[in-house]
């Protein structure tokens, strides 16, 4: 796969194919691990929605913002009218991606974890977030180079969304 679409599969389908995962720590040292594993099966589209409507809101603003002064230099509006209009729109859109992707993120599995540096007991909701996560970023990184096949994937999907 190219460099160039796989930065534009990421920017509009998200970096994983079976959902997706964030890892961030906090001043104070926590480690926070979340992983949200689609159903399996789930369709580009969806996957697309689901994707953008995580950042739905920076989006909605970008967009509307910057091309309401743009349009509003052809059009004979004024550019908080032509605001309004293309958040009205971009509006109309999210709700509509958020609708169509209900059911997917509703069946979706969140496994969570956290931990501390210094904790000496493990944490076992922490360590079924992280294997889970190295599991799926392993095989669709296998399956990204040709290593393993489409149907391993898939398999390998459906078990981590059933555990």
């Amino acid at each position: 796969m190219t460099k160039i679409r796989l930065i534009l599969r990421w920017a509009l389908l998200g970096r994983h194919r079976w959902g997706y995962a964030t890892s961030r720590t906090s001043r104070y040292g926590t480690h926070r691990i979340d992983v949200h594993v689609l159903p399996p099966g789930t369709n580009t589209i969806i996957r697309g929605c689901v994707h953008l409507v995580r950042y739905w809101f920076v989006i909605a603003s970008l967009l509307a913002g910057l091309t309401a002064v743009w349009t509003a230099d052809a059009v004979p509006l004024s550019w908080q009218t032509v605001f309004l209009i293309k958040a009205m729109g971009l509006g109309a859109c999210v709700w509509t991606m958020h609708r169509v992707s209900s059911d997917a993120r509703a069946a979706t599995k969140k496994l969570t974890g956290a931990r501390r540096a210094a904790d000496e007991v493990s944490n076992s909701g922490y360590e079924a977030a992280e294997r889970c996560w190295e599991r799926l970023r392993d095989v669709e990184d296998h399956l990204d180079r040709g290593a393993t096949s489409p149907a391993q994937f898939r398999a390998t999907w459906e078990a981590e969304h059933s555990r």
